[in-house]
């Protein structure tokens, strides 16, 4: 995929056991993180002592957790009660690795709406 003349300019690896893997075969190609591929991950592993880093978008686990117990009370109190959702704030750790696509590939994506 990152070999392909119309290759992504970034990738989202959900688990960062990925991370690593995209980071090899990105340097095998000569591409540069972030310039030529910006990388992202919803992982909150580290992994700086090995020289890898990801930007990560890190998702509230317990607060998700907390809000389904309130969620599932609320509902055996009240079953015949609509059920509403709550917007949680998500953690951004910023690694330097995510910038915006170059101006000719934004140009295209932008043409070709």
């Amino acid at each position: 995929m990152l070999s392909r003349p119309d290759r992504p300019t970034a990738l989202v690896c959900y688990f960062a056991i990925f991370v690593p893997a995209v980071l090899w075969a990105a340097n095998e190609l000569g591409l540069r993180i972030p310039r030529d591929l910006s990388l992202v991950t919803f992982a909150a592993e580290d992994f700086r002592e090995q020289g890898v880093v990801a930007s990560s978008l890190l998702e509230p686990h317990y607060r998700m957790g907390q809000e389904a117990v309130r969620s599932l009370r609320a509902k055996i109190e009240q079953p015949l009660e609509v059920s509403k959702s709550r917007l949680l704030d998500f953690e951004w750790r910023d690694m330097g690795t995510f910038v915006a696509p170059p101006p000719e590939t934004a140009a295209t994506a932008n043409a070709a709406s």
